[in-house]
């Protein structure tokens, strides 16, 4: 699958830059809901990464990893930054590590 839309015709230097960049904000991404355990909507990924990266590079980010299995589009909605609802994204549940029972510590009393 492709990470990068090349609909206005990129070539050369210029469009390798663009999928370099493409797939660094897929890495980036989904590095942030691997850390954060919780789902969020684009504009809440938007409002965390300080880059500066439009909500659209996101969007297209957070569906190609869908589209990969690497996260989950749930049925969750909230209401996003121009009032209408928004859905929630998370890590499907396949993805998220197993607790280690038997290596947890027990809690001091």
């Amino acid at each position: 699958m492709t990470s990068y839309y090349n609909t206005n015709e990129e070539t050369g230097d210029t469009l390798d830059q663009s999928v370099i960049q493409s797939k660094y904000q897929e890495s980036v991404i989904l590095a942030l809901f691997n850390d954060v355990q919780v789902g969020m909507t684009p504009c809440e990924v938007h409002s965390i990464l300080t880059n500066g990266w439009p909500i659209t590079s996101i969007r297209r980010a957070m569906t190609n990893l869908t589209s990969r299995g690497e996260l989950l589009k749930t049925r969750t909605m909230r209401k996003g930054i121009y009032g209408k609802m928004v859905h929630v994204w998370a890590i499907p549940p396949s993805h998220v590590p197993e607790m280690d029972l038997l290596n947890q510590q027990m809690p001091l009393i």
